[in-house]
Parts: C-alpha cells; structure tokens; sequence
C-alpha cells in the first residue's frame, strides 16, 4: 500500500544525515536552530521531509496539516520521527542539538491553505518574539486528471485555489518574516529559502493533467518571477520536481476528475468520447506501472532526501542555487531537454506518452468497430 514505511526509509534517511552534516557545524554553537515551515504533512513527501528535518536535530519544524488529518496525521508523523531517530544513527551529537531534537523539534499545526486567516493564524505561532521562520517548503497539493474538456470550472478553481494561491498566501503571510531573519542570518553566512514543490508536469505538461500541469507550470512561473523581488531580501527560491512517486496522492490523481463529478463532452459524435475515456485509462494504467516502477519511481523518502539537499543548498550556499531540482534521471533529462525539445516528443517519458496516445485511438476505434 502505497505510504506505508517502506523497505529502503532507513537507507534514504542515511543519505538525508550525508547531505545535512555540513550544516552541523555551522550550528555547533547557536542558540537558535532555524525553524522550518512544511505544509501538507499528513502522508507522502512532505511527511517524510518533515520527519527527516526533526529528527536531524538541526532544526525545529512547524509540520501543517489540513484540521481534519490531524487526529491521524498527527500520529503518523510523529511515529516517522520517531522510528528515523531511534535507528541508530544521528547526523550531530552536539548538546545543543540533543536538546532540540528531544524537546523541541516538531510542532504539529493546523493549517487550511485556502484561508488567508488560517495562515495569520499559523504565524502566530512561529517561535520567538520575532516569530522566526527560516524556511518554507510549500508541499501541500493535490491533482485532477482528465482533459480540459472533462474538467469543471469548479474543480479547476479548487485545484488552483490550493496548488498556486496557497501558495501565494503564505509567501505574502510569511515573507516579512523571512525578510526579517535573514537580516539576522547574514552574520552567519546563511539565507533563508521558499521550497516549492512543484512536479515533472510543471515543466513538461502530462497527458490528461491538463489543469493539474496549468497549475504547476503557474507555480513555475511565480516562483521564477519571485526570485526577482525576494533574492536581494537574502530570501532564495528552488522548485522541487518529482516525478512518479510512491505515494496516496498519485493513487488518487489518476480516478479524481471522475469521482468528483467531471464534466461530459456534449459531442453527437459517440467516437469521440470512446476515444477519450480509451487514452485516460491507459495513462491511468500507465502512470500506475511507473509508480511501481524500480527504474522510474520513487518512494517518498526519496523525494525527501532531494528536498533536504534543497534546504541545505539555499540555506549555505555562496552563490543562489539553482532554480529546478529533479529529483530522479526521468526529471533530469526532462530538464536538460527542455530547450532542445521544443515539442516535447523526443525525450523518453513524453516519447513514450505520444506512442500511448497513438496506441489508445486505434485500440478505441477498433473496439468501436469504426473504420
């Protein structure tokens, strides 16, 4: 089932403490750890990245979820917290971080993206009289499937609502106060950082995620402009971008739009909505494969340890980092084709869609015993 802890967790927390040890001495002595704002930790990827994140003992992480995955999200990430730092293995031994990592290293808040209020509210209860937040990971999202045709404007507004003003909300909420702690980090030689997790869809669109790849592309776009009014702030952008994961929301991704009332095509040609319903079960089936994929997809942890890399870059290095992360070679070689593949049909995952395609219309015209 896919979220539950999985084989290989303890390995790819193994590599999240290589990737954050360079932190540990910076940290050595401060009184102060940086604080770590991560949505949309009830399951998945932003589960594991705040779990990771706490049990290093390097940080002290706010972990937001919807008011409603509280009474079992709650649990579920303090039993992953929990289990990474029991296991044997501790990214610094330093007092100050003991102390954090025992007392202080996670707080569970609730928190509804939707609601400007809920996100006042939240900073409320950022630690310290500054009300201090180094980092924002904005994790929290969901995703609709279905062509633009099956979509309702409603499920598009929602889905929106939540992936790019969610979003949104938190950066006007949250900013000042980044603003105002990288000021105080610069003693230190350190930033302060806005995550993004965006997807593999935010930079090549996804056949039959039509609005969930909009909405990803529009988080691209916001979080490149940004980089233009919040870098000379100290305050650094990365997107984050998976590609197939492991994980409850790719589960529910591929059936959404049809649970939750999709739109019907008004076409007298009955071939045409045959030919539609054909190529999404097959993407549905097809992304389905590459989750359980050991050659494309990944676990949440995985994803994780691609996240911490992000944290511990924007957070030290000299010079900005840079603005997409992939978080696997299908992602990578996307990236790099990006410019040289104006059509998006040579690279393998897209070559591979526009073959599904052709292959679906013909299984569709033929089981319609259409010439």
């Amino acid at each position: 089932m896919f979220d539950a802890f999985e084989a290989d967790d303890l390995q790819q927390w193994g590599y999240a403490q290589a990737t954050l040890k360079p932190l540990a001495s910076r940290f050595e002595h401060a009184t102060s750890l940086p604080v770590v704002v991560v949505t949309g930790t009830t399951t998945g990827i932003g589960l594991h990245t705040a779990a990771m994140l706490a049990a290093s003992g390097l940080f002290r992480v706010i972990a937001t979820m919807r008011p409603s995955s509280l009474p079992t999200g709650e649990p579920r990430l303090r039993e992953l917290v929990q289990r990474y730092t029991e296991s044997g293995n501790t990214v610094t031994t330093t007092t100050t971080t003991r102390k954090v990592a025992s007392a202080d290293a996670l707080r569970v808040c609730a928190l509804d993206v939707t609601s400007e209020a809920s996100w006042k509210a939240l900073a409320t209860q950022l630690p310290g009289p500054e009300r201090r937040v180094d980092v924002l990971i904005n994790n929290a999202g969901y995703g609709v499937s279905g062509s633009t045709e099956q979509v309702t404007v409603e499920q598009a507004q929602q889905l929106f609502d939540t992936n790019v003003f969610g979003v949104m909300r938190g950066v006007q909420v949250l900013a000042p106060y980044m603003r105002a702690q990288s000021k105080r980090n610069q003693a230190q030689g350190l930033y302060t950082v806005l995550i993004q997790i965006s997807s593999l869809a935010g930079l090549r669109a996804v056949p039959f995620s039509d609005l969930y790849s909009a909405s990803k592309f529009a988080l691209e776009g916001l979080t490149e402009a940004m980089r233009y009014s919040l870098e000379p702030f100290g305050i650094r952008c990365i997107c984050v971008n998976p590609g197939p994961v492991r994980s409850a929301f790719s589960t529910r991704f591929g059936i959404a739009s049809r649970d939750r009332g999709c739109r019907q095509i008004p076409d007298e040609d009955p071939l045409v909505k045959h030919k539609l319903d054909t190529m999404h079960d097959l993407f549905v089936r097809d992304l389905a494969e590459r989750m359980a994929s050991a050659e494309v997809g990944q676990s949440s942890a995985q994803v994780a340890v691609s996240i911490v890399q992000a944290v511990v870059d924007g957070l030290s290095l000299s010079e900005a980092p840079s603005l997409h992360y992939g978080t696997s070679p299908v992602v990578d070689e996307t990236i790099r084709c990006l410019r040289t593949d104006p059509a998006a049909r040579t690279s393998e995952p897209y070559r591979r869609f526009w073959d599904a395609v052709a292959r679906a219309q013909k299984q569709a015209t033929d089981t319609a015993g259409m010439p």
